[in-house]
């Protein structure tokens, strides 16, 4: 699952944005949870179990009502429209890095869009190294 935040600005209309660097498993049955299904060899129904580990910490870590700063990379969106942004918490927290950190979502960069890269893929192997999050 690409995690995707929906934000109202200002004007009252919803935002999709995609967290950019990181690649979460779907929580929902799709040709994307086939593909991995297949390239990891995980039946579909823990795909599913991890993708819902993943939303239920990101819900727990972004409130609705939650106020954030976004910062973007070289490209703003992406070719389905989506705002490709680094979401920044209130306490100043990265939440693409923390959902890494955790373990509950891996790194998947797509260049131009590579400005955090490295710092994700420490963080993996550290939520790899501890067991975190997916990584149990």
């Amino acid at each position: 699952m690409a995690i995707r935040l929906y934000v109202k600005w200002k004007m009252k209309k919803k935002k999709n944005i995609r967290l950019i660097g990181i690649d979460a498993p779907e929580s929902i049955i799709t040709t994307k949870a086939y593909r991995d299904s297949e390239k990891t060899g995980d039946s579909i129904e823990t795909i599913k179990k991890m993708g819902e580990l993943s939303k239920k910490f990101v819900m727990k870590n972004l409130r609705p009502g939650t106020k954030i700063k976004l910062e973007f990379d070289i490209q703003k969106s992406d070719r389905y429209g989506r705002t490709l942004a680094y979401v920044y918490l209130p306490n100043g927290a990265m939440l693409n890095e923390l959902i890494v950190k955790e373990g509950y979502a891996q790194v998947s960069t797509h260049p131009p869009n590579v400005k955090y890269e490295k710092l994700f893929i420490e963080r993996q192997k550290e939520a790899i190294e501890n067991n975190r999050g997916l990584w149990k």
